[in-house]
C-alpha cells in the first residue's frame, strides 16, 4: 500500500484489512470463541469487529437471525435502513441512518465454509451518505483470511508474523512495551517490542538489558537468563531449580530460544522467547539469528 493512501493494513490473528490510517485498536477481548476488537481515531470509537471462530460450522440463518435482532433495535428507534449492495467476498452491509443524522454501517460475512464469522460496525457522527459505502467498498475488497502458513500481525508500528498452529493466549499492551503470548501443545513463544530503546541501551549492550529484562518476567520461571556476547542471551540453570520449576516440568518444556535486536527504525528493543521441549520445535520458529540455550 503506497504511503499516499488514506488506508493502512490491519491484521490480526488469522485476517486482515484495510483502515484509516488514524484508526487504532484501543480495546481487545476474547471470550470462548469470540474476540473483539475496536479502532479509536482521536475522537470517539470507529469500528467494532467481532471475529468468531467456533469449533463447527456455523449456519448462516442463525448468523442472520441474530443480525435481524439488532437492526430490528435500531429501525425502532427511527433509524433509516440502506441495504448495500454489489459488495466482494459475500459481505452483506446494511447501513443505518439515526433521526440525528448519525451513521452505523454494519456488516458480516461468514469464511472458510463457515467455520469463521466476521461481525463489523462502523460509527460515524456525521458523514456523507458515500462516505460509508466508500469504505465498506474498501473493507470487503481488503479483507482476506490467512488460514495457512505464517499468521500476519500489523497493529500500531508492529508487523510480524506468528508460526502456524500456534494460538495467541494473552495480549499486554502497557505503555512503551507491548506483549503478545502464544502457546502450541504446551510450548509458548512471546515477542516483546518495548519502546525508547536507545535509552534503555545507553548504559547496557543490547544482551545485557534483554537479560535483565527476561529475568523479571513473570511469564517465565526457573531459568536465569544471562548476556550471551553483546546481542545474544542464554539461559542457566539455578541452584534453586536444578531440575525444573513446576511449571518447566509440567510443561515439559526446558529448553529456551531468545532472539533479541534493536530497530533503529522504530527504536524498539525486540525479543522473541521460545518455550520448547526438543530441537525439531525450533523448526516452527521464524526469526532468523535466534540464540539457542
Amino acid at each position: 500500500m503506497s504511503n499516499s493512501s488514506p488506508y493502512k493494513k490491519f491484521a490480526w490473528n488469522g485476517f486482515s484489512l484495510d483502515v484509516p490510517k488514524d484508526w487504532h485498536l484501543s480495546f481487545y477481548d476474547s471470550t470462548g470463541d469470540c474476540q473483539q476488537l475496536r479502532l479509536e481515531d482521536d475522537e470517539s470509537i470507529r469500528m467494532e469487529i467481532d471475529w468468531v471462530t467456533p469449533k463447527q460450522k456455523m449456519q448462516p440463518r442463525t448468523v442472520r437471525k441474530q443480525y435481524d435482532k439488532l437492526s430490528a433495535q435500531l429501525i425502532s428507534s427511527g433509524a433509516e435502513l440502506e441495504a448495500l449492495e454489489d459488495l466482494a467476498s459475500g459481505w452483506i452491509a446494511f447501513l443505518y441512518t439515526m433521526p440525528d443524522k448519525r451513521k452505523l454501517l454494519a456488516a458480516f460475512s461468514l469464511f472458510d465454509d463457515n467455520k469463521r464469522f466476521c461481525f463489523i460496525r462502523v460509527h460515524f457522527e456525521s458523514a456523507s451518505r458515500r462516505e460509508p459505502i466508500r469504505l465498506m467498498d474498501v473493507i470487503s475488497e481488503s479483507f482476506t483470511l490467512h488460514t495457512e502458513g505464517p499468521v500476519p500481525w500489523k497493529i500500531y508500528d508492529l508487523d510480524f508474523r506468528s508460526p502456524e498452529k500456534f494460538k495467541l493466549y494473552n495480549t499486554s499492551f502497557k505503555a512503551g512495551r507491548k506483549i503478545f503470548s502464544f502457546v502450541w501443545r504446551f510450548r509458548r513463544l512471546f515477542y516483546i517490542y518495548c519502546s525508547l530503546g536507545d535509552m534503555a541501551l545507553r548504559n547496557k549492550s543490547l544482551g545485557e538489558w534483554s537479560a535483565d529484562f527476561l529475568n523479571s518476567f513473570p511469564e517465565i520461571k526457573g531459568p536465569r537468563f544471562v548476556p550471551d556476547g553483546e546481542d545474544g542471551v542464554r539461559h542457566v540453570k539455578t541452584r534453586r531449580y536444578p531440575l525444573g520449576h513446576i511449571e518447566e516440568i509440567l510443561r515439559w518444556c526446558f529448553k529456551y530460544s531468545v532472539s533479541c535486536r534493536y530497530d533503529e527504525e522504530t527504536n524498539q528493543i525486540i525479543i522473541v522467547l521460545f518455550q520448547y521441549r526438543s530441537e525439531k520445535d525450533l523448526q516452527r520458529l521464524l526469526t532468523p539469528n535466534r540464540q539457542q540455550s
